[in-house]
């Protein structure tokens, strides 16, 4: 294998083509190294796509453990470029597992975040973004292990709801987690139902799906789970109980929340940077949250004193003319 070729395929419902308004385009770029795919990957993501970055060895890894997301390119993948053959051959190797039980079981480490308290529409509409990447999921990796490959949303909950027996009332609630999840990420505020929709899914995911939910304070520290993408969104969870994805989106680009929140909602960064995580790198995280969250009791004279939250990327604490800056942008909202 030539491991600094650059190879292309378009995959999911653009692939498919079953996409609608709410679908994502996506696109995997793999090379040697994301620097020697830094050009392409720019030039697809202002075409609005979303890029899936793998190096070579990466995704040969995936592959030779029964990854669902190689299985994913081998059926719905079109290639745009694949000169050296690289990735024609991976995938006509690539061979699913029998079994995903252990994928599954980790799956619902994700729903962790889901335990917070909903104290507004937008943690309602962020529990249904979760919420929806839980379930399908959790039913991709169900069905596969009944050797049943699907990755188009309502083909799986059409299969899961047969499996299951769901009822029509819920099978509804499942699909209308995409919508959702779709107003979330645009950041389209205003979406009826969402703490309806959040409620009822989490019930038909006690019930159906065996996850079982804590009951934690919306502002409760974030916590480190052994699924990085878990972690993140718990991260996320914490930070939205004190604004709106809008305000931290329109945050300078220099403050320490906007950092981490940047770091958070990437979702090139999920897998890439947060197993690096520790403890004590958690702490600093939380108590980072916490100061600049604490506008309403900061003095003037306060002591904020710079420091690192990661090695990878660098985080400082804000320092105050950080904090003035949120405080302008974003106030507590209610919503």
């Amino acid at each position: 294998m030539i491991i600094n070729d650059e190879s292309i395929c378009v995959f999911g419902s653009v692939a498919r083509s079953t996409q609608d308004s709410n679908s994502d385009k996506d696109v995997l770029v793999v090379s040697g190294s994301r620097l020697s795919s830094r050009k392409t990957i720019s030039q697809w993501e202002k075409r609005g796509w979303s890029v899936a970055f793998y190096t070579w060895n990466r995704l040969t890894q995936m592959a030779s453990k029964g990854s669902l997301f190689v299985q994913h390119l081998k059926q719905d993948g079109q290639h745009v470029k694949d000169r050296s053959g690289n990735l024609k051959s991976l995938l006509e190797n690539y061979q699913p597992k029998k079994s995903y039980r252990a994928e599954l079981a980790e799956s619902k480490l994700l729903t962790r975040a889901l335990e917070r308290r909903c104290d507004s529409i937008w943690s309602a509409m962020f529990q249904c973004d979760v919420l929806y990447t839980f379930i399908r999921n959790a039913g991709i990796l169900e069905l596969a292990s009944q050797g049943v490959y699907e990755f188009e949303y309502p083909r799986i909950i059409a299969k899961i709801g047969e499996i299951k027996g769901l009822s029509s009332h819920e099978v509804t609630a499942l699909e209308h987690l995409r919508l959702q999840k779709a107003a979330y990420r645009e950041r389209n505020f205003g979406v009826p139902d969402s703490l309806e929709t959040a409620e009822n899914v989490k019930g038909i995911s006690q019930l159906h799906f065996e996850v079982d939910y804590r009951q934690l304070r919306s502002t409760a520290d974030a916590r480190i789970f052994d699924l990085p993408y878990a972690t993140l969104r718990d991260i996320e969870a914490r930070l939205l109980a004190y604004a709106s994805p809008k305000s931290f989106d329109a945050l300078p680009i220099n403050s320490a929340i906007q950092q981490l929140w940047d770091w958070v909602v990437n979702p090139r960064n999920y897998s890439w940077n947060i197993r690096c995580i520790n403890d004590a790198q958690m702490q600093a995280i939380n108590r980072t949250i916490s100061a600049c969250m604490a506008m309403n009791s900061y003095e003037e004279n306060s002591p904020i004193s710079p420091s690192t939250i990661f090695a990878y990327p660098a985080c400082p604490i804000a320092d105050r003319h950080q904090l003035h800056l949120y405080r302008q942008h974003a106030p507590k909202p209610s919503l």
